[in-house]
């Protein structure tokens, strides 16, 4: 008996242990293994792959499966029952085989944070700036719930320091040098990279860090539709439809939202109601990617229109009722084109056209007395080219950057004078770049990696007057994994960094005649040093931990007119000094799909300029400028039910330049919950769910006299085929 039993128990385990499938991801150009692929049965998360690139699947009737990476397209995979299965995933960045391998993860001595947006992220949330608020180090400046200007920044700087490419153009503004983040529709985003300084494979360099945002859901063929609602009376309805057909994948979607906005806010233990705060929105976009063996084409176009008012500032005696609406449209358009000439040299090109109106309607004439409107339009063309080629242990880039603008610009001032000026900004930039990995061991490191990047940039501009500018800027970056601990490395980069003036601040200048208005570039020396820690054997996690020492001088800051009260121009008064540091952190739990992430920054930033001998900002905070800021974010899926809470603290920030105590924002901490739950009938999965934002009701402000909403619920529903 005791035999029967035994060779039972082999037939047994033979048995299931054929039925179980091992899925083993590979890159499609370089045949390298794939780590962290999610791997999903319904949309519900099975696990992901570990360090060797395999999976293994545990036995049941499947038919379909989907596989998502951050650095890979997503594929629907036909599911055949074999012992071994060998999936190839090509990849977003296609670039050859020694770096899709180490990744940016583990070849950028640049801090690296990736977001790739589920669909639970843009049901749970109602703007992209939700997701950095949650799970970055940046710091939102936002004027109100809604439509209202949404901007961020880093490390204690200025929005105009922090450059934002879309699809691998750049979006800054050149009337303010910032973006706001409300003009893109967080729908189309597929992901988001965010750099603390540059990506090594980039032409652009910034002291306040690089936004890379990718559109293109291209995961599966599917036709959804979305609304939304909340308390406050904002609707909001989204449809779209992806589909792949071989190698050419195709995406659309629209966005209608519309709301009076007026939200519940406190101000001097009172509950009132925002007024003016009202907006209708239209998002359209259309991306195309045709995959081939050794390229990649895609396009990519949108369209954007809002309606919004525009809110005054909340002081004793006034609720900011006004009359005044913004109007703005734009158009972009966006080519990318990759080839992989050879196993060694890749080409990349971007060509992109972007077209901004904004209007300014003030039926009253409190702003452009005696006119009731402002338009301005912005018109830009930019090129950008880079090559790539790999010989032995150097990667070696060489890019080109150009853009042209073209700005009409309606000022009060252009008004007044019944001109209609046409200013421009040509700008070019050369860059080099080499990456070096030393292939064997140093003393207590392995494989360690050395960069240096020169970036040289001319201007040709006419913001006032014809002027020319010339100017470079550099980083040396060094990372050094440690042999006796996998996936500890130490960084450490060095970089000059140059900022030219905005139209804003080149325009203004000119105010006073009785003031240097030829504004210089700002200047910035910035060194930075830590750890990070990475694991995907066990539980994947990640862990670093920086500290930054920024100095700048030339920084633009805007100071009063002694001749004409009320008025400000910018000048070059500015030295700060901004120095702290930053801790991340994440952890994936499976087979509950867990994400638990966390954010902490300590940051001073320091006025080191005196600009009289009775000057009380010397050796203070800038103003916005908090201390302390964290977040934690805790999302999990079980099932059919998803769910995410996340907490964010700000502390006390000055909004006057002297620090005087009156003039201080009191710290706040703000819990934001959401739940959904999926299901099908028939064909159609529904999704549906509630985020209540503001959990506890908390009264603050983010910026001094523009309140935010308290205790918000958004009810969404979510149906796709």
């Amino acid at each position: 008996m005791a035999k029967i039993l035994k060779y039972l128990f082999i037939i047994i385990s033979a048995s299931y242990t054929y039925a179980q499938t091992t899925l083993i991801f590979l890159d499609s150009l370089t045949n390298q293994p794939i780590q962290a692929v999610v791997v999903k049965y319904k949309d519900k998360t099975l696990g992901i792959s570990n360090f060797k690139g395999e999976f293994i699947l545990k036995p049941y009737n499947y038919d379909t499966l989907q596989f998502n990476h951050i650095a890979y397209y997503d594929l629907n995979f036909s599911f055949s029952n074999k012992p071994h299965v060998k999936i190839k995933l090509f990849p977003k960045n296609y670039q050859t085989k020694e770096i899709v391998v180490k990744g940016k993860n583990n070849s950028s001595t640049s801090n690296l944070i990736s977001l790739k947006l589920e669909n639970e992220h843009k049901l749970f949330n109602t703007n992209v700036v939700e997701l950095f608020k949650k799970q970055t180090s940046f710091f939102i400046k936002d004027y109100g719930q809604g439509m209202s200007v949404k901007t961020i920044s880093s490390r204690g700087l200025s929005p105009e320091n922090t450059v934002v490419l879309f699809n691998e153009a750049r979006i800054n503004d050149l009337r303010t040098g910032s973006f706001d983040f409300n003009s893109i529709n967080m729908q189309s985003i597929d992901n988001i990279d965010i750099f603390s300084n540059s990506d090594n494979d980039n032409i652009h360099l910034s002291v306040g860090g690089i936004v890379k945002i990718t559109t293109g859901n291209f995961n599966n063929n599917k036709i959804y539709f979305t609304s939304k609602i909340t308390n406050d009376k904002m609707k909001s309805y989204i449809a779209g439809l992806s589909q792949n057909y071989g190698n050419f994948k195709f995406s659309i979607n629209f966005d209608r939202a519309f709301s009076p906005n007026n939200y519940q806010y406190k101000f001097e233990n009172s509950i009132n109601t925002r007024k003016n705060a009202q907006f209708n929105k239209t998002f359209a976009n259309l991306d195309l990617l045709y995959l081939s063996e050794r390229y990649s084409i895609k396009l990519y176009a949108h369209y954007n229109y809002f309606n919004t008012g525009v809110p005054g500032a909340v002081v004793s005696n006034y609720d900011g009722d006004n009359n005044i609406k913004n109007i703005t449209t734009g158009k972009v358009i966006i080519n990318n084109n990759n080839f992989s000439l050879t196993e060694n040299l890749n080409y990349f090109n971007t060509i992109a056209y972007n077209e901004n109106t904004f209007v300014i309607k003030d039926p009253d004439k409190n702003l452009y007395y005696p006119y009731d409107q402002r338009k301005s339009t912005l018109r830009e063309f930019q090129s950008t080219n880079r090559i790539q080629y790999k010989f032995n242990d150097f990667t070696f880039n060489f890019a080109s950057f150009s853009m042209y603008s073209k700005l009409q610009d309606n000022s009060n001032m252009n008004l007044i004078l019944k001109i209609t000026p046409n200013f421009y900004r040509l700008l070019n930039k050369l860059s080099f770049s080499v990456n070096y990995q030393y292939n064997d061991e140093l003393l207590i490191f392995k494989n360690p990696i050395v960069n240096y990047g020169l970036y040289y940039t001319t201007i040709k501009e006419n913001l006032q007057q014809i002027q020319y500018d010339n100017f470079s800027s550099y980083k040396v970056g060094i990372l050094l994994p440690l042999k006796m601990i996998n996936g500890l490395n130490f960084k450490s980069n060095y970089l000059h960094d140059v900022r030219e003036p905005s139209y804003s601040e080149r325009f203004y200048s000119t105010l006073d005649r009785f003031s240097n208005n030829n504004l210089k570039n700002e200047d910035y020396h910035s060194i930075d040093f830590g750890f990070e820690y990475k694991n995907d054997v066990f539980i994947p996690l990640s862990f670093s931990l920086t500290y930054f020492d920024i100095k700048a001088s030339n920084k633009i800051v805007w100071v009063p007119i002694a001749r004409l009260p009320g008025l400000q121009i910018p000048v070059n008064e500015g030295k700060i000094n901004s120095n702290g540091f930053e801790i991340n952190g994440n952890i994936n739990i499976t087979p509950i799909y867990s994400t638990f992430n966390f954010n902490y920054t300590y940051n001073k930033s320091i006025n080191k300029n005196k600009f009289s001998e009775n000057d009380n900002s010397y050796n203070k905070l800038l103003v916005y400028s908090p201390v302390n800021r964290y977040n934690v974010n805790y999302s999990f899926e079980y099932g059919n039910i998803s769910s995410c809470i996340g907490y964010s603290f700000v502390g006390k920030r000055y909004y006057t330049t002297d620090n005087t105590p009156l003039n201080k924002l009191p710290k706040y901490s703000v819990l934001d919950a959401s739940f959904s739950y999926k299901f099908y009938i028939n064909r159609i999965k529904i999704n549906t769910g509630v985020t209540i934002m503001n959990f506890f009701n908390e009264k603050y402000f983010v910026i001094q006299s523009y309140p935010m909403p308290l205790r918000t619920y958004l009810l969404f529903i979510n149906l796709e085929v």
